[in-house]
């Protein structure tokens, strides 16, 4: 028998301080704090109280049958197929009613109704009108964040550290902003200031990417997540909006990735309504579901892409322009009617920067905002966290990294 050692207490700390991981299961996360099981199921139980009432497993061949009659009349009422039940959790009230918990095959991740999501956010807004600016420049300036992965979690025992909760994610958002304001100090008016999120802002959902499949390390559950990336961008865009920067502002969202999908769409909804239903002047907001986003303007264009999209691609697009990638991308060009001068295409997914000069555009890889997991650490060595910037004047470019 375990006793209420040191351990099961550290054990105890790390789920009340985050509580996405209470439903994880025992040996997922004996392997991931480095404990025994037994350990993990005495932490739980001292979290839960008492074990009478607690969620059990169904064992067909050691349930009373006075539980598996209820469970029986239970998937009679919500019409599943018993064939299709892939695993079940049980617990009574303390009235003694019989609750369950069903998973069938290949059930897909249910996600919130975007309606409710936008609702909650939006039900008190009363509109600010935005400060007028009025410049005779031409410069653009492009910020690039990709990545973020917020509620992602990197272990103490990781080759090297990279602490990252909410106090480091809002750190990082500082250090964008103060890089655009030492940016418009020293260019002094901007036209337009465009400010990109290039995918993977949520690490995933129910500590898996939204593909599935792929169980993901996490330190915040699906809500706290969502509430961190919100009050993040809130921060950045409110600040933003309200300087008197630049004539223009521009907030473009990439939703067509490999790790939030979906659900960062829905938290990318949110945040424009947010913006567009505070907000009044000169903003434009686009939350985008497309693989590949265009940013046309008189002197340049963008193409916006995540590298990895949601459903479709095993592999994403390399750090190295290839043939294949070239010709990849020309054909969008073609297709799509865009014209190679001065062509951008600008990426994330690979958590590193570089950039290429291929014969019809630039392909440039931005860092990760997050940086680097145990995983990437371990496979692949450091990657240092950051953003991108460029700085168009005219048909002019200056390009630069700022690493947190």
């Amino acid at each position: 028998m375990i006793e209420n050692t040191s351990k099961v207490q550290e054990i105890v700390q790390f789920l009340t301080k985050n509580p996405g991981y209470i439903k994880r299961g025992k040996e997922n996360l004996a392997s991931l704090l480095e404990c025994l099981v037994e350990e993990v199921t005495e932490a739980k139980k001292i979290l839960r109280g008492t074990e009478e009432n607690k969620e059990k497993d169904l064992d067909l061949d050691n349930t009373s049958d006075n539980t598996i009659s209820e469970f029986d009349k239970y998937l009679s009422a919500q019409k599943i197929n018993p064939d299709e039940v892939k695993s079940v959790k049980y617990w009574q009230t303390a009235g003694g009613d019989f609750r369950f918990s069903v998973v069938t095959k290949n059930e897909p991740l249910q996600l919130p109704d975007i309606d409710d999501v936008v609702a909650a956010f939006t039900k008190t807004l009363e509109p600010i009108l935005l400060p007028i600016v009025e410049t005779n420049s031409n410069k653009t300036l492009v910020v690039y964040t990709s990545d973020k992965h917020i509620g992602a979690y990197v272990p103490d025992n990781a080759m090297y550290s990279n602490p990252y909760g909410k106090e480091e994610i809002m750190a990082r958002m500082s250090s964008i902003l103060s890089e655009i304001e030492k940016v418009v100090a020293k260019e002094g008016g901007i036209k337009e200031i465009i400010i990109t999120d290039l995918g993977d802002a949520l690490d995933g959902y129910n500590a898996q990417t939204t593909r599935g499949g792929h169980t993901l390390p996490q330190n915040m559950s699906n809500i706290e997540a969502f509430e961190v990336f919100v009050e993040a961008h809130r921060f950045l865009y409110d600040k933003i909006l309200t300087a008197g920067w630049a004539e223009q502002i521009t907030i473009i969202h990439l939703s067509d990735d490999n790790h939030s999908g979906e659900f960062s769409y829905f938290a990318n909804r949110t945040l424009q309504e947010y913006i567009t239903g505070t907000y009044e002047g000169n903003i434009t907001f686009k939350v985008c579901r497309d693989f590949i986003e265009p940013v046309k303007r008189e002197y340049f264009t963008l193409l916006l892409c995540h590298g990895k999209d949601s459903e479709d691609m095993k592999n994403g697009m390399p750090l190295q322009l290839k043939p294949e990638t070239e010709k990849y991308i020309i054909d969008y060009m073609l297709r799509k009617g865009i014209s190679n001068s001065n062509l951008h295409f600008i990426k994330g997914d690979l958590h590193q920067s570089a950039t290429q000069q291929g014969k019809h555009f630039r392909y440039r890889n931005v860092p990760s905002v997050f940086g680097s997991s145990k995983w990437i650490m371990t496979n692949f060595g450091y990657n240092k966290p950051g953003c991108s910037f460029d700085l168009f004047e005219g048909k002019n470019l200056k390009q630069w990294d700022v690493w947190f």
